[in-house]
């Protein structure tokens, strides 16, 4: 099969092994059941040769705008007024090349990469947003106390409970709905608005959905995703032996699943949770699968009137599943050397202490 487009040459026989490896890479590590090993043959074949990271990178690029998206779904994001401004013609080369989708295999996509990318670059990394003329966005902010759980209800509708001490910042124009959430929990039940999708960000992690219920929390460098209604699409850069590349890993959630992701490790596996446990926060309730005490504390520190001062990063490497209730610490402090290896001194009523056991002082 012979694939042209402007500017370019024909492609026959442009076929090779490392693009296909590097299609075969793609799905692999997109499919979430990548193991620790698997990333760590990935970056042995990323440093064999120079040529690997560009053709992963190809491969990834155009499978994000061609390969697992709806055609109408593609459609749907390119007519965002940022992106049509900048990319004047850009949807109808994109229907012509979704067109042909159907009977490509990842061979003939290898061979469509020399089309097809100087086309789905743009459109994942734009310079910069431009708005159109007519496009506002309005910015409000939104925090809540220590201890405190607090309601609140955005501009379309959308109510947001938000855990205590947490802060979120929307942004909203005509083309989308953006909330950062700056620190903490909140919950979200989502004003249906197929025109404008929702997105939240947290860190590097971005969960996006038309109208659902789900949470966001962010707390000791660990970010969270979980889902009590609809589905949630979930994205975070991918990581690798600690390395963080310019692409994105993604996950799609439906009720009663989560997924947590951090810069150590990238992005999790999908888990199953209790329903009732999405948005628990609202009931002081603590609740968590496979946390770090980085994070338990994090958290604790949004219930506490007194510092808590922790600095233990070695205390990371350890990770349980356990619920506390925001308003009775003292029993979560009572708990945490039976569950880390660490010493709790509240002997000074202005501080609460908390040190790894084997860098705590006799």
């Amino acid at each position: 099969m012979a694939l042209n487009a402007k500017n370019t040459a024909p492609v026959d026989g442009c076929y090779d092994a490392v693009a296909e490896a590097a299609h075969q890479w793609r799905a692999a590590l997109w499919s979430g059941r990548a193991t620790a090993a698997d990333k760590l043959a990935f970056t042995d074949w990323l440093d064999a040769a120079p040529a690997h990271e560009a053709d992963y990178a190809r491969a990834a690029t155009v499978w994000a705008a061609l390969g697992e998206l709806k055609e109408q779904d593609m459609v749907a994001s390119i007519k965002r007024p940022t992106l049509q401004e900048n990319y004047v013609g850009f949807e109808d080369r994109l229907r012509a090349i979704a067109g042909l989708r159907p009977a490509f295999g990842y061979g003939v996509l290898a061979c469509a990469l020399a089309a097809a990318v100087a086309i789905a670059l743009p459109v994942l990394r734009p310079a910069a947003p431009v708005l159109m003329p007519n496009q506002e966005v309005a910015l409000a902010l939104h925090r809540s106390e220590i201890g405190e759980v607090r309601d609140v209800t955005l501009q379309d509708g959308t109510q947001v409970t938000l855990g205590p001490a947490s802060e979120i910042q929307d942004a909203y124009s005509q083309a989308k709905r953006s909330i950062q959430l700056k620190s903490g929990a909140a919950l979200f039940d989502v004003q249906k608005d197929p025109e404008r999708p929702f997105e939240v960000e947290a860190g590097g992690l971005t969960a996006i959905a038309l109208g659902t219920v789900f949470e966001v929390r962010s707390s000791g460098g660990i970010s969270r995703v979980g889902v009590a209604e609809g589905r949630v699409g979930v994205s975070f850069p991918l990581v690798v032996g600690g390395d963080i590349f310019d692409m994105r890993e993604r996950q799609e959630l439906a009720a009663g699943q989560q997924i947590m992701a951090s810069d150590y490790s990238g992005l999790a596996g999908i888990s199953t949770i209790p329903i009732a446990t999405v948005g628990a926060f609202r009931d002081k309730r603590l609740v968590y699968e496979r946390a770090t005490l980085g994070e338990i504390l994090a958290d604790a520190k949004r219930y506490s009137s007194i510092p808590i001062d922790y600095d233990g990063s070695a205390g990371e490497r350890f990770r349980i599943t356990a619920s506390f209730r925001g308003e009775a610490l003292d029993q979560l402090f009572a708990k945490l050397p039976k569950l880390f290896p660490v010493v709790v001194d509240s002997s000074d009523s202005a501080v609460i202490r908390i040190r790894m056991k084997d860098a705590a002082t006799p």
